[in-house]
């Protein structure tokens, strides 16, 4: 959360503007948001109104949205302009509600008191809680010194700026405690180039002639039939994959008609009849009825495709294999590599030597 302090000066009776009026209203709609970031949305949005028309109208909003950020100094100052800004114009209600969120607050701040060299910088503080993210907020950018009204607890806080670097400073704070903390920033040096190394002078490469081997000989060229035989065997293995999950979800859809079809012979009292164009007829419309026959459509379709998958999988199995041994050179029938294709109730695949 970004933002300077809030310092309020109240001025009765200030008229609000026709910009500010605008930011407020859609401060408003902020708040009547479920956006996650609906608080810091609407403390954008009220700071700039207030600053654009400093009423003491817009404070007790500024003031909830603040206390709800944890940024608690700027709700205390907001709260005390509205109830004097306000005055007798607030209903006796209204003035004893924020009068008791006020002094609540008092009662539960630790001051900080903050210093950074040189000026110009931001401060960021991080309340840690015992469960969940921290809590951060931005103050800045500072000149001279900073005061902090902060919710009690462990504080983790840092100075921040461009070309600086400095220390991160971690402390435990209670209720009506105060504490103090100098951030000495250092400038970041450049870094300064490398010396880029001279390449050595390597000797020109001797020319090597070619040793006598004939391992060049023993090489085989891959042929066009070891190429389609791979390319059946990969198409043969996915379809048959893809059968064997047809026949899965064709048993899975044939249990489901079934229930559906128990379902609506129970309900109707009519054993052995679950018939849609039956029971439309007799005006007798079940969803059970039509989810039944539903599923028998979908339960046929399904073993289409695993008989399918299976035949044309196979088939493409077959093919693969007899291309693979057709392309194999009849001289190194020992050395040559083979492949078996093999199915099992979970699943399909080859196994061999390359």
């Amino acid at each position: 959360m970004a933002g300077v302090t809030l310092a309020v000066q109240v001025q009765a009776d200030v008229p609000i503007g026709e910009a500010a009026s605008r930011r407020f209203e859609e401060g408003v709609r902020y708040l009547q948001s479920k956006s996650p970031e609906r608080f810091e949305r609407a403390y954008v949005e009220f700071k700039a109104a207030y600053a654009d028309s400093p009423s003491w109208k817009v404070l007790g909003n500024l003031g909830m949205v603040a206390q709800e950020l944890e940024r608690y100094g700027e709700a205390v100052d907001a709260y005390r302009g509205y109830l004097e800004g306000g005055g007798k114009k607030l209903s006796s209600r209204e003035r004893k509600q924020f009068q008791r969120d006020l002094a609540l607050l008092e009662s539960d701040l630790a001051t900080l008191t903050l210093h950074t060299h040189p000026d110009g910088a931001w401060i960021v503080d991080e309340r840690i809680p015992d469960a969940g993210p921290p809590v951060v907020n931005r103050y800045g950018p500072l000149e001279g010194a900073l005061e902090l009204r902060v919710r009690p607890g462990h504080h983790r806080v840092h100075a921040e700026l461009s070309g600086y670097s400095g220390d991160t400073w971690e402390i435990n704070q209670g209720a009506k405690t105060s504490a103090a903390h100098h951030f000495e920033l250092r400038a970041i040096q450049a870094p300064t180039a490398a010396a880029v190394p001279q390449p050595t002078p390597r000797p020109p490469a001797q020319r090597e002639e070619p040793a006598s081997d004939d391992s060049a000989d023993r090489v085989r060229p891959t042929n066009g039939l070891r190429f389609a035989s791979y390319a059946a065997l990969g198409v043969g293995t996915a379809g048959v994959g893809a059968g064997l999950w047809f026949f899965i979800q064709q048993r899975k859809t044939s249990h489901d008609a079934e229930r559906a079809f128990d379902n609506c012979t129970a309900l109707r009292e009519t054993p052995g009849v679950c018939d849609v164009g039956r029971l439309n007829a007799t005006g007798r419309r079940d969803d059970y009825a039509v989810k039944a026959q539903q599923l028998d459509g979908r339960e046929s379709n399904q073993r289409k495709g695993a008989w399918i998958g299976f035949i044309a999988g196979g088939a493409l199995i077959a093919s693969g294999v007899v291309l693979f041994f057709a392309s194999a050179d009849s001289g190194d029938a020992d050395e040559e590599a083979h492949l078996v294709p093999w199915l099992s109730p979970t699943g399909v695949g080859l196994s061999g030597r390359f």
